[in-house]
């Protein structure tokens, strides 16, 4: 027993001995009677604990505690689903991955999606992002191709062999006119 752990008694159990767990009751006691500042806590803690007593109880609302009973029932069985994933005795790997990937698809379902806000535009983004890096990429290339793609290279041809249907007879092989 340490003072961190006689603080978090007084936090959690409150400043009444008897109310703290009984394994850890005698050590606590011998500890504040050693510690004198550790008395101080417990009185603050007393006085919370006056306060608490003094303060009217709340109703319960039953359509919250239903709410939070069926939560908790879907979230139990949401564990012991993943409890039953565990792998047959089959000796064959394919088998086992398949059992896996048919296993992991059913339990999609029973899978709270609370990131689903966050995933489906990440998804979006992320596919549009695609769009546009791949029509970036070729897109002009192609565009240049279907407007000019004859033409430039019969140019290009016609001025790599100096033919007169372009009316360049008059440069040179340096490119200087004449």
């Amino acid at each position: 027993m340490d003072r961190e752990r006689l603080r978090q008694l007084f936090e959690i159990y409150g400043s009444a001995p008897e109310h703290w767990p009984v394994a850890e009751r005698g050590q606590a006691l011998t500890l504040l009677e050693r510690l004198p500042e550790m008395a101080a806590l417990q009185q603050d803690a007393g006085a919370l604990d006056h306060l608490l007593d003094q303060s009217a109880e709340e109703d319960v609302n039953p359509a919250l505690a239903a709410r939070i009973l069926e939560q908790a029932a879907v979230a139990l069985e949401a564990l012991s689903s993943l409890n039953d994933m565990a792998a047959p005795a089959v000796t064959e790997p394919v088998a086992r991955g398949k059992w896996r990937l048919e296993k992991f698809l059913s339990g999609l379902d029973a899978i709270d999606w609370s990131l689903k806000s966050l995933l489906q535009p990440a998804a979006l983004l992320g596919c549009v992002a695609l769009v546009g890096l791949t029509t970036g990429i070729f897109v002009p290339e192609i565009l240049e191709q279907a407007l000019y793609g004859n033409e430039i290279e019969e140019g290009l041809w016609q001025v790599a062999f100096d033919n007169t249907d372009l009316g360049l007879e008059g440069l040179s092989s340096t490119g200087d006119m004449e």
